[in-house]
């Protein structure tokens, strides 16, 4: 998927198009580890860079944090979110019950940070 080409502001070339093709999320320099698929952003062809609109993010780094989260087999944010509510707790609750701050539970509830293995098994087994 691609418009007429336009300025690319890193190396100057008519090199800019529209696109929806995955994204590699993973460390610079190493192979590939996640994309963002159907995630549109602009991309020189002339120099390879890729410019991520700002205002979109907290999307992409939610893709980023769900495709993490499968892979490794943790809740997704939603079940995060799902959880605590069925045992009728605020994030503050949560929180303390996990020794962590009530900051880190909304950014696992709202997809941007992913918890880590620890954080994951206490919940399960607070739901359980």
């Amino acid at each position: 998927m691609t418009e007429d080409p336009r300025t690319c502001p890193i190396c100057g070339a008519l090199g800019i198009e529209l696109t929806d093709r995955p994204i590699d999320l993973g460390p610079e320099g190493e192979e590939p580890t996640m994309v963002a698929p159907g995630f549109m952003y602009e991309h020189c062809t002339i120099c390879g860079e890729s410019l991520l609109p700002g205002t979109r993010s907290d999307e992409l780094f939610r893709q980023a944090v769900a495709i993490e989260q499968a892979r490794d087999g943790l809740l997704l944010a939603a079940q995060i979110r799902e959880a605590r509510l069925a045992l009728a707790l605020t994030q503050s609750d949560l929180a303390r019950l996990l020794g962590v701050t009530t900051k880190a539970v909304g950014r696992w509830e709202s997809g941007l940070v992913r918890q880590n293995r620890t954080a994951d098994t206490l919940l399960r087994l607070l739901a359980a």
